[in-house]
């Protein structure tokens, strides 16, 4: 039995309960990061082998699961990002991912592939708005706070993600077969997951550090 999407599970689910014990002291930002954090959990749970107890497909499970969680990032950047950017950046970057969403339906293909074109979209949607904090929060001249900025490290984790993602979904089934992919693939994501969780906690224990 895989031990890894329960090992995954444990991990989101104590950083969303220690994020829980600091709720109050958040920003609006970190309060998304908590919530988005509580429905990844629920997720998590639903993926692990119980899910085929409910007759769910991983792969419908995906189908809905990709397009919400991109959707919520690009929320979350829009706290992230305010004041920062003109509003019209967010409301375009949705508009797009919606578009895509919309002629992905109805235009039919087999669901992995729906699947790979959603979240590579909308993962390049992401790194964009990802490195638009970067940018702009370089301009401001805070260099030196950085490291002690919550929003830095939970973005940080956002970007090597999707770039992980992306580079392991699009490059690495190019040169791998389907049953090498299928084997290697979940493995790799799970180590994703893990950086991102990793750099998501620190940057929740940096709220202590800098208080």
């Amino acid at each position: 039995m895989d031990l890894l999407p329960y090992f995954r599970f444990l991990i989101v689910f104590t950083i969303l309960l220690f994020g829980i014990s600091k709720f109050y002291r958040f920003s609006k930002p970190l309060k998304i990061v908590v919530w988005i954090l509580g429905f990844i959990s629920t997720l998590e749970l639903l993926s692990l082998p119980f899910i085929n107890s409910f007759g769910i497909s991983i792969s419908s499970y995906h189908y809905i699961y990709t397009p919400i969680i991109i959707l919520l990032i690009i929320f979350l950047y829009s706290s992230i990002l305010k004041n920062k950017v003109a509003p019209n950046v967010i409301y375009l970057t949705v508009a797009i991912y919606v578009i895509m969403l919309i002629i992905n339906t109805i235009f039919p293909k087999n669901i992995e592939n729906h699947i790979t074109i959603s979240m590579v979209v909308g993962g390049v949607l992401v790194l964009i708005l990802s490195i638009l904090y970067f940018t702009t929060t370089l301009k401001e001249a805070k260099i030196s706070k950085l490291e002690q900025s919550p929003v830095f490290w939970i973005n940080a984790g956002i970007f090597l993600y999707i770039c992980g993602y992306i580079l392991i979904l699009v490059l690495f089934r190019k040169i791998t077969t389907n049953t090498q992919f299928s084997v290697v693939f979940p493995k790799l994501h799970h180590f994703l997951a893990l950086l991102l969780y990793s750099l998501v906690f620190t940057g929740i224990i940096t709220i202590n550090k800098s208080s």
